[in-house]
């Protein structure tokens, strides 16, 4: 199976794309790029990762050759994502204090509704390890 990344930005895959729209985010933010049959999948051993189906005229194809389009869909996500991330700068995360960055990094593959859990709870970032790694990735770039 082909596995295809887009980064835009950040250095974290923001979009990761397995045969269909595959984003490790909330189903609402999946429904920015219009996918029918919504589901979750596992992907790198993480489960509940939503993915669906390209909506025509859409395709995987025309949004990989479209940088405006990524660029829309992540700068959508950054702006609706960083009051909720904004709560948890400064937060101690393993020894490390937490920044916007690191926590949209994290919100990019834990949703919004999972950024919560992951900052206070140490078993949850443990479980989720691919979470935790975008987090160390992306964690004081600003």
């Amino acid at each position: 199976m082909k596995q295809v990344s887009a980064v835009v930005l950040l250095p974290v895959s923001i979009f990761s794309f397995l045969g269909g729209a595959v984003l490790g985010r909330s189903r609402r933010n999946l429904s920015m790029l219009k996918p029918e049959k919504p589901r979750k999948i596992t992907v790198g051993g993480e489960t509940g990762v939503w993915t669906g189906d390209w909506t025509p005229p859409l395709s995987l194809e025309k949004f990989l050759d479209s940088t405006p389009a990524q660029y829309e869909v992540f700068s959508r996500s950054m702006r609706r994502m960083a009051p909720k991330v904004g709560a948890f700068v400064g937060s101690d995360i393993d020894g490390k204090k937490a920044t916007l960055s690191g926590l949209l990094g994290v919100g990019h593959l834990a949703g919004e509704a999972g950024i919560e859990g992951w900052v206070k709870d140490p078993a949850i970032r443990q479980k989720f390890k691919n979470t935790t790694a975008s987090f160390v990735r992306t964690n004081g770039v600003f």
